[in-house]
């Protein structure tokens, strides 16, 4: 019997514990409230509206935020993820791996220093099927930000438009080593800084 009981012990003990769903808004009315629920391999999806929302940190978690999935791709209905100019509208600084991803979404109306739709420090998440526009930085990536050598971020079928910036990276501005990988060809049309370099910006004195 003992030796029963140490086998159900040992068996219980390497389960699988099944991934969890988490929706916005329907168990969280917050994006960052349900980001703390999750633990990593879990979903958080977030239904079609508008959520005016800043500085959403995926605290180093590998899990997957995500829109609906309405055929895969981009320019079609999306929810919004709006920052309201109260700083970066995500962000990845606590060494997020590619498993940490951010899906289907418009991502708008940050503005930060730098990386005013994404900041991404010392992370490598992966971003897809995502719009990003509309945002604004202080200094560089006005869209998207990869602030250090230590961050390889993924971009799959990305709309990167109408972001600026007054130094450098008006879309997607990568510190040296640190520049992004694109899985496909990005659209990155209108992306202006003050002054004036490519829309995608590997690092300053490139």
């Amino acid at each position: 019997m003992r030796g029963q009981l140490l086998l159900l012990l040992a068996a219980g003990s390497v389960a699988r514990v099944e991934a969890a769903t988490i929706q916005v808004p329907g168990d969280y009315e917050r994006i960052q409230d349900a980001i703390d629920a999750a633990s990593d391999g879990d979903e958080v999806i977030i239904a079609l509206g508008t959520y005016v929302e800043s500085m959403i940190d995926f605290r180093g978690k590998a899990i997957t935020v995500h829109g609906p999935e309405p055929g895969v791709g981009i320019g079609e209905t999306q929810p919004v993820v709006d920052g309201g100019g109260a700083g970066s509208v995500f962000l990845f600084q606590s060494a997020e791996p590619a498993e940490a991803k951010l899906a289907h979404l418009t991502i708008r109306g940050g503005n930060a220093e730098n990386g005013g739709g994404i900041r991404c420090e010392q992370a490598s998440p992966t971003i897809e099927h995502c719009t990003i526009e509309n945002n604004s930085a202080l200094a560089e990536g006005g869209g998207f930000t990869i602030g250090d050598d230590e961050s390889h971020a993924t971009l799959v079928d990305c709309l990167i438009a109408e972001n600026q910036a007054e130094y450098a990276g008006g879309g997607v501005y990568g510190a040296a080593e640190a520049t992004p990988t694109f899985m496909s060809r990005p659209s990155l049309p209108r992306n202006p800084e003050r002054v004036p370099r490519p829309a995608v910006r590997p690092h300053v004195g490139a």
